[in-house]
C-alpha cells in the first residue's frame, strides 16, 4: 500500500516546483516560451556602464521610453542584435544612441524590432558564455554532468528490505539510462552544433540588377510598303536608306527583398566591331547621368547613317569588305549603395547588338550572356552577404542554428529529468540497502532458506557487497540470499569456505548452523 506523503515530506518538492516555476518566467529564453533575451557586450558604445564580456538579459515589454536601454535588430546590419538607450522617439520609430557615442545610430527600429528592455546585467558573465560555446568545452560540462547523475547510484545507502522498492528503481534506473542516452545525443548535437558558424558567406547575392532595351524608328511617310506605320517598334530591321535615328531606351532595376539604397552612374557607349578581324571602333559615348533609386530609365540616338559613311570610308582606306558588323549599344552602370546594411558597389554592362550590312540592321539574337536580346539580369555580388549556416545530419541538410537549439533543450530535459529520476532512486534505495543490492547485483542474487545446503565449518566476513562480488564472479557461483527479520546475509561458498556480507540494524556474527541451508 502506498504511503502518502506527509506535509514535511510534500513542503520541499512543492518549494522546488515553486522555485523551477519562477526561474522559468524569469530567464527562460523567448525560443521556448520565456520572456528573455540574453546579450552579450562586444564593444564600447556603452562604456562606462557596460563593458565588454558583460552579459546584459532584457525582457519583452509592452512599451518602451525615451531612457530604457534596449536590445533592437539593425535591419542596415543584416538584423545584427543592438544594445543602446532610447535617445528620443519618432513617430513609430526609436532614435537611440549608445551611452559612449557621440552620435546617434543611423537605424531607426520599430517596436516590433525591438527584442526587450535591460533588466538585469552580470558583469563578465558573457565571457564564460564564449567559454561554454567551445566544442570541447561543452562536452567537458555535458559528460562531467552525466557523470555526476550516474555515480548518485553508487553511492553507501542505509537500511530494509524490499523487492517492490527495488523492482520500481529498476525501472527508474531504465529511465535513467535513457534519460543518459538522450543526454549524450544532445551533447553531440551541440558539439557539432557550436564545431560549425551560425553563418557563412552566401553563393548567391541577395539581389540581381535587371535591363531592358528598346527602341524605334521613324521612316517617314514614304515607305508604307515595308512598314505598317511610321514609327517602327522594336524588333524591326532598319534599312539604312529609310531610317537614320534610331532611339534607344534603356530601363534598369535593382531587384531585392532587402532594404536597399542605390545610387548610379550610367552612360551609353555605341560601338562597332567586326567578328573575323577583331576590330573595333568606338563611335559614340554619352556623359555619364546619376540616378537615384534602385531603378531608373535612360535613353540615347545612334546616327545610323553616319555609321554608314564611316563604315564605307574604312572599306576604301583598308580595302577590306567583310560580309556585315556588330553594332553593339552598351549601357555602362556603375552602382553604390547598401542592401540590408551591406555596403555594394557593382557594375553592370548590359547590351544590344545588332548586325548590319551595306542594305539593313537587325537585332543580333544570340548576344553574349543573353538569351533575350532586349533584356539581360545579373546577380548581384555576394561577398559580405552571410546566410544561415547548414550541416548534414543524417541525410537531411539542419541548419546550425536548429542544431544548437535541439541540442541545447535535448541535453536540458534529459538533463533535467536525470536528476529527478537519480533522485527519485536515491529516495527509494538510500533507505533500503537490501533493495540497492537487489538492484545492482540482482543476477547474482539467489534466495535460500535455512534447510539442505550442508554444514560449513566457518564463515570469513568481508569488508563489503561489491568484494563479496568479486569472489562470486571469481570463482563463478552464486551469492546467497538469507533473511533474518531486519539483517540480510549475503553469502559466497567456494571449495570448503563460505565468505558473507551482512546488512541491518544489528550485525550478528554467523556461527556454524545446527541445520543446513537450502536453496
Amino acid at each position: 500500500m502506498t504511503k502518502t506523503p506527509s506535509p514535511r515530506q510534500l513542503a520541499p518538492r512543492l518549494l522546488a516546483l515553486l522555485v523551477m516555476a519562477v526561474l522559468y518566467f524569469l530567464f527562460a529564453p523567448i525560443q521556448i516560451g520565456g520572456p528573455a533575451s540574453y546579450v552579450m557586450i562586444n564593444g564600447i558604445s556603452m562604456e562606462p556602464h557596460f563593458h565588454y564580456g558583460d552579459l546584459v538579459i532584457v525582457h519583452v515589454a509592452d512599451h518602451y521610453q525615451v531612457g530604457d536601454v534596449v536590445t533592437y535588430k539593425d535591419g542596415s546590419l543584416a538584423n545584427r542584435y543592438v544594445i543602446h538607450r532610447i535617445k528620443r522617439v519618432d513617430g513609430d520609430h526609436f532614435v537611440l544612441q549608445g551611452d559612449n557615442n557621440g552620435w546617434e545610430d543611423s537605424y531607426h527600429p520599430t517596436q516590433s524590432e525591438i527584442v526587450g528592455k535591460l533588466w538585469m546585467y552580470i558583469p563578465q558573465a558573457g565571457r564564460y558564455v564564449l567559454w561554454m560555446r567551445q566544442p570541447l568545452n561543452t562536452s567537458i560540462v555535458a559528460c562531467l554532468a552525466g557523470g555526476l547523475t550516474m555515480t548518485t547510484l553508487h553511492k553507501d545507502a542505509k537500511r530494509k528490505n524490499s523487492r517492490k522498492a527495488a523492482g520500481e528503481a529498476s525501472s527508474l534506473l531504465l529511465a535513467l539510462y535513457v534519460a543518459g542516452g538522450i543526454l549524450l545525443a544532445g551533447a553531440a548535437l551541440l558539439v557539432l552544433g557550436f564545431s560549425k558558424p551560425l553563418k557563412k558567406d552566401a553563393a548567391v547575392a541577395p539581389y540581381q540588377y535587371a535591363g531592358v532595351f528598346s527602341y524605334t524608328g521613324r521612316s517617314g511617310e514614304s515607305s508604307p510598303e515595308v512598314y505598317n506605320a511610321p514609327t517602327i517598334p522594336s524588333g524591326q530591321p532598319l534599312f539604312s536608306q529609310l531610317v537614320c535615328i534610331l532611339q534607344v531606351k534603356y530601363a534598369s532595376t535593382l531587384t531585392t527583398s532587402l532594404p536597399a539604397v542605390a545610387s548610379t552612374s550610367q552612360w551609353f557607349e555605341v560601338r562597332i566591331d567586326d567578328e573575323q578581324t577583331g576590330w573595333s571602333r568606338t563611335v559614340d559615348q554619352t556623359a555619364p547621368a546619376t540616378f537615384k533609386g534602385t531603378s531608373f530609365n535612360a535613353a540615347t540616338q545612334v546616327n545610323l547613317c553616319a555609321i554608314e559613311q564611316l563604315v564605307e570610308a574604312v572599306e576604301t582606306r583598308t580595302g577590306y569588305h567583310p560580309y556585315y558588323y556588330l553594332l553593339t549599344i552598351v549601357a555602362h552602370s556603375t552602382v553604390q549603395g547598401t542592401v540590408g546594411g551591406h555596403k555594394v558597389q557593382d557594375l553592370f554592362e548590359p547590351q544590344l547588338q545588332f548586325t548590319f550590312d551595306r542594305v539593313h540592321f537587325s537585332v543580333k539574337t544570340s548576344a553574349a550572356g543573353q538569351t533575350d536580346p532586349f533584356q539581360t539580369t545579373q546577380p548581384g555580388n555576394p561577398k559580405g552577404f552571410q546566410v544561415d549556416n547548414t550541416t548534414a545530419l543524417l541525410g537531411l541538410n539542419v541548419k546550425v542554428s536548429a542544431l544548437r537549439t535541439i541540442g541545447l533543450v535535448a541535453a536540458g530535459t534529459a538533463l533535467l529529468a536525470a536528476l529527478l529520476l537519480g533522485w527519485r532512486v536515491r529516495s527509494i534505495t538510500g533507505a533500503d540497502e537490501e533493495a540497492m543490492i537487489r538492484l545492482k547485483y540482482g543476477s547474482l542474487l539467489v534466495d535460500a532458506t535455512g534447510e539442505g545446503i550442508g554444514y560449513l565449518t566457518r564463515s570469513i566476513a568481508v569488508a563489503s557487497i561489491e568484494d563479496l562480488v568479486r569472489l562470486a564472479e571469481q570463482h563463478n557461483v552464486p551469492i546467497l540470499h538469507l533473511a533474518h527479520g531486519v539483517t540480510h546475509a549475503y553469502l559466497v561458498l567456494t571449495d570448503g569456505q563460505r565468505y558473507h556480507f551482512v546488512t541491518g540494524e544489528t550485525q550478528p556474527v554467523l556461527s556454524p548452523p545446527d541445520e543446513p541451508y537450502e536453496l
